[in-house]
């Protein structure tokens, strides 16, 4: 696989990470997946990799199951979604029930293939003085963000509006949003 980081390590370190920031996210709800699973191949070395990565990982969170997903081929998404919204029947306290629904909807509409996915990057905040600056992932771009134009890297001159302490790795996501058929 291109990325040779170890799944299983990377989550004890957001775990020790998210430790160490803010302990009470650690009781919250979540999902795990293994993301590009279109670039493993069955009865592969990687594919034995792979079933080693999920048992591990099951172990270390505590999941029934880590599924396989692929932001290319859509491998494993509507499944990933469908828990998504399964958990959300029983949303942590102090969410209101509107909110509640609103989210499930607009996740069951995503699911039925009402949103095509045009972008990514990723930033990191950089502290100067007493402000914050977004900085540009340059590597991390994707689809209609894979090239950094010059009107980006203005944007990243003036402080950002997110203080490091609430968001420590900001995404762009973008997206095109079609009606439904």
């Amino acid at each position: 696989m291109e990325d040779e980081r170890n799944p299983p390590e990377a989550f004890s370190v957001l775990k020790e990470e998210l430790r160490s920031y803010e302990p009470d996210l650690l009781t919250r709800p979540f999902l795990v997946a293994l993301s590009k699973s279109d670039l493993v191949l069955e009865g592969t070395e990687q594919d034995a990799q792979v079933k080693e990565w999920r048992a591990e990982l099951t172990q270390l969170s505590g999941l029934e199951h880590i599924p396989l997903v692929s932001g290319v081929s859509g491998q494993g998404l509507e499944g990933l979604l469908d828990q998504i919204i399964a958990e959300l029947d029983s949303p942590p306290s102090g969410i209101a029930k509107d909110e509640v629904a609103e989210t499930k909807a607009f996740l069951a509409w995503v699911r039925d293939n009402h949103f095509t996915f045009l972008g990514y990057r990723g930033y990191r905040l950089e502290r100067k003085g007493d402000q914050d600056y977004s900085k540009i992932d340059e590597k991390s771009g994707l689809g209609v963000l894979r090239n950094v134009l010059p009107e980006s890297i203005k944007r990243t001159k003036t402080p950002s509006p997110v203080s490091g302490r609430a968001r420590p790795r900001m995404t762009a996501l973008t997206g095109r949003f079609s009606a439904p058929a």
